[in-house]
C-alpha cells in the first residue's frame, strides 16, 4: 500500500484590493432558520487610495453619489463627517471598507454581479472641500435588478 503525500495549495484570492485601487463585490447572507436572504454591495478601497481621499481615523463617515447626466454610471465617494450616511472602517492594512445594503441599492444597482477591480481611480481635488474618488461601475453593476 502506497501513500503519496499532498501539498495543501491555498487558491488563489479572489477578491485582492489593488492599493492604489478599489474592489466591489456583492454578498450574500441566508438566514438559516427563516430562509431570509440579506443582500448587500461591499466596496473595499486600499490603503494608497485611502491616503489620497485623507482617510485618517479609524471610522469616517463618508458620502456616496450616484452620477446623472455626463456622468452617468459613476459613482462617486468623499468623506462628510456631517451628513455622511455611510460609514467607512479602516482594516488591519490601512485600507477603507463600506457597504451599499440593498433597499439603497434598489433602482441604482444590481446586488448580483461579478466582483471587480478598479485600479486607480480618479481622485480629484477642489480646494476647500474634501478629495472625491469618482469610478465608473460595471454593466453588470448598473443592471438594476427586478
Amino acid at each position: 500500500m502506497g501513500f503519496e503525500k499532498l501539498d495543501n495549495v491555498k487558491p488563489p484570492s479572489a477578491g485582492d484590493v489593488p492599493a492604489d485601487g478599489l474592489y466591489v463585490k456583492c454578498r450574500k447572507l441566508t438566514h438559516s432558520k427563516t430562509g431570509n436572504v440579506a443582500r448587500w454591495i461591499a466596496v473595499k478601497m486600499g490603503p494608497a487610495l485611502c491616503k489620497k481621499l485623507c482617510l485618517i481615523n479609524p471610522d469616517v463617515n463618508l458620502s456616496v453619489m450616484f452620477g446623472t447626466g455626463n456622468d452617468a454610471g459613476k459613482i462617486a465617494v468623499s468623506v462628510d463627517m456631517n451628513d455622511g450616511s455611510f460609514q467607512a472602517k479602516r482594516d488591519a492594512k490601512g485600507g477603507y471598507g463600506f457597504t451599499i445594503n440593498a433597499a439603497t441599492a434598489d433602482g441604482l444597482f444590481s446586488t448580483d454581479f461579478p466582483a471587480f477591480a478598479v485600479a486607480e481611480p480618479d481622485v480629484r481635488h477642489r480646494e476647500g472641500t474634501a478629495p472625491v474618488l469618482i469610478f465608473k461601475a460595471s454593466e453588470p453593476m448598473l443592471a438594476v435588478d427586478d
